[in-house]
């Protein structure tokens, strides 16, 4: 009876069929149906069970399979690489001549850092690192790449709270300062784990003091807190690329609180209400414009030449004033006089900062902020690594720089200076281009100068400012004759679909001659969106044999580009120029100075 009742398909048919069956058997079926049921349930769950189960261990099984594979690639990997790069020398004792390493690096920022690699990895020389601090030195932690991380994220506010009509509208956002540091040493803590990697891969070892010469070819590593010896190395050949800090006012030193650097930056907790910048070069107006940006500062800007940028050309100063002007921040032209700490109204908080500026009138003005900040250029790091001790002693020059020629060559046949250091370009690139070379030249692999007319640089402002070789006032300097073509913005096609205009090309090439084949590159400015593309154009071409005929060859452009602007300049200055100077003189125009022999001093100027 029962067995015929769970034979019925669906509890409906069972339920019709009870019709045949007692009221007594009636309570006996139901029960053997639900028991029938969760014995169901049980085995459906313990077969899915089981699957998942096998499931499992065959992907844990082709992971596993998987990462031996990763794990064996990787050891193939290095092998074709100790195959490629000659494995570094044995590092148990000293050698034959008592020396420990045949490459000692004191500092380990982007030039020690590419000194390194060329010397441990690419030539497979025993080297070592002595280094201060951190992996990176002030070119991550308190310089190019902490800096720009912060101008990056403050031209992307920019542009949210930008009211310039751009077909979308923004509402309801906001910035704090906490949330900006913890993207900059993001990004600052990335490269120093890529560096850090790299080191422990080819396991060229660092150790971690103060490095002082103790002789010509010792070094001995001192605790920084203790002042405690740790070790002392002898090494072949030594590099110096100790790098270099801020400049200290004589009169008015920084606390940290009120009275800032550039190394400071990386402590702010808060956006101040105002802040007074004293200096208007590079780093001075690269962090007018990031403060600007995020617009909950009010900045001062204190220049004590006529023009901010004093070195380059006058558009480009013109120009980034008057952008600085629509961030509102004041440019105040003059010498800075007095500068003291005012007590705040609100105790919880660091004091103010009431200074006074002495105008190029006479005039004095005088103001209070919530902090000062002073970028007036930087100093080598050259004291206290024992250079009293070398003998003959490491010449110096006048600013206290490391005396160089050829690249980073001394005095000394086996000491060598990278970087900050010596008087070379303060730049990343010039760095790690010096700390290559000389590690070339210690070993005669290669011998040759390093050009710094073709070396490209961009300065973080707004707009930005992308630059290459001779502008016109090293040019006048030097008593060039030279022509000069300059296209604005305002007639590039992807600036207008940008709604970014503000910006110019500049292209500079001897002048003389009306051949093209005669007319030499002399240097680029470029100001504005994608700057630097312009001058990665024609960086190579510059004090070459390359002729304004060779460029115009070879410069193809797509459409719409900002390179638009490259190319137009070009044909400015041979007068075959799609849009024409007659009919845009405020967007498009070329000028030609020449130096008569009989009077230097006085050049005639031709506007074309």
């Amino acid at each position: 009876m029962i067995k015929q009742f769970f034979k019925t398909r669906t509890l409906t048919n069972a339920w019709k069929s009870t019709n045949q069956y007692t009221k007594e058997q009636l309570p006996q079926i139901m029960n053997q149906w639900q028991l029938h049921q969760t014995s169901l349930k049980q085995n459906t769950i313990r077969t899915y069970q089981n699957k998942l189960g096998e499931n499992q261990l065959r992907r844990k099984s082709l992971l596993t399979r998987r990462a031996n594979q990763v794990q064996l690639n990787e050891q193939q990997l290095r092998y074709k690489n100790l195959q490629k790069w000659p494995k570094q020398q044995n590092l148990e004792g000293p050698d034959e001549e008592g020396f420990d390493y045949d490459v000692i690096i004191l500092g380990c920022g982007p030039g020690g850092y590419a000194a390194a690699i060329k010397s441990g990895v690419d030539l497979g020389k025993r080297t070592c690192i002595v280094e201060k601090n951190r992996i990176g030195g002030a070119g991550i932690w308190d310089g190019a790449l902490s800096s720009k991380a912060m101008w990056e994220t403050s031209n992307e506010w920019r542009k949210i709270i930008d009211p310039t009509p751009r077909g979308y509208t923004i509402k309801h956002c906001t910035v704090y300062m906490r949330d900006v540091q913890r993207r900059v040493m993001n990004a600052v803590k990335k490269r120093e784990a890529q560096m850090k990697k790299q080191l422990d891969y080819y396991e060229i070892p660092v150790e971690y003091g103060i490095g002082r010469f103790l002789d010509n070819h010792t070094i001995e590593v001192v605790d920084e807190k203790t002042g405690k010896q740790l070790k002392t190395i002898r090494g072949r050949n030594i590099i110096i690329s100790t790098g270099s800090r801020p400049r200290e006012h004589a009169k008015y030193p920084t606390d940290g609180k009120s009275i800032l650097n550039s190394d400071h930056m990386m402590a702010m907790q808060s956006f101040p209400r105002s802040m007074v910048i004293i200096g208007a070069g590079v780093v001075g107006c690269e962090y007018a414009t990031i403060f600007a940006n995020f617009n909950k500062t009010r900045v001062y800007l204190v220049s004590k030449y006529k023009n901010i940028l004093p070195f380059e050309d006058e558009e480009v100063s013109q120009i980034v004033s008057k952008k600085f002007e629509l961030k509102h921040i004041q440019i105040q032209e003059g010498d800075l006089v007095d500068l003291k700490l005012v007590a705040n109204k609100d105790p919880t908080k660091a004091d103010r900062v009431e200074y006074t500026v002495k105008k190029n009138s006479g005039e004095e003005e005088s103001m209070i902020v919530d902090q000062a900040l002073f970028c007036i250029g930087r100093v080598p790091n050259l004291d206290n690594i024992g250079l009293e001790n070398i003998s003959p002693p490491l010449k110096l020059n006048k600013r206290g720089q490391i005396d160089t020629y050829r690249v980073g060559s001394t005095n000394h046949d086996h000491i060598y200076g990278v970087g900050d250091v010596t008087p070379h370009t303060a730049l990343v690139n010039m760095a790690e281009i010096e700390g290559r070379q000389v590690v070339r030249n210690a070993f005669g692999n290669e011998n040759f100068e390093v050009k710094e007319n073709n070396l490209p640089y961009i300065f973080f402002v707004d707009p930005l400012v992308a630059a290459v070789g001779m502008n016109e006032t090293e040019a006048i300097r030097k008593r060039i004759s030279y022509r000069v073509a300059l296209y604005d913005y305002d007639l590039c096609s992807r600036a207008i679909a940008k709604k970014r205009t503000t910006g110019m090309i500049k292209l500079i090439v001897t002048g003389g001659t009306d051949d093209p084949k005669k007319m030499k590159l002399l240097g680029v400015r470029a100001m504005g969106p994608a700057a630097s593309s312009m001058i990665e154009v024609i960086a190579t071409t510059i004090g070459g044999e390359h002729s304004l005929h060779d460029l115009i060859v070879n410069t193809k452009t797509a459409y719409p580009a900002m390179t638009e602007g490259l190319q137009e300049c070009q044909r400015l200055l041979t007068g075959t120029s799609i849009y024409k100077p007659e009919v845009f003189p405020e967007f498009c125009r070329v000028k030609e100075v020449i130096f008569d022999e009989e009077d230097v001093a006085d050049p005639k100027m031709v506007e074309k």
